[in-house]
């Protein structure tokens, strides 16, 4: 890849990967919101602020999502 050159979203998986785990659902998405705030990518733009906002939403923390969930809560 060239400098300057796009990385598009068909690409952005593949930057790097967070996995986490806990006892529960609460601890397992305490753990995630935790990491997705703590990363830091440079240089490129990355879909770290779609996760975030996912995991910082209180219907889906409480289960409550469905296929139509992005276009209800984030749309």
């Amino acid at each position: 890849m060239a400098a300057g050159a796009e990385v598009t979203v068909f690409y952005d998986p593949m930057i790097a990967k967070l996995c986490t785990w806990g006892r529960d659902r609460p601890e397992a998405i305490a753990r995630m919101r935790r990491g997705l705030h703590e990363y830091v990518v440079t240089g490129v733009k990355t879909s770290l602020p779609f996760h975030r906002r996912v995991l910082d939403n209180a219907a889906f923390r409480a289960g409550r999502y469905d296929t139509g969930f992005i276009a209800t809560e984030l749309g």
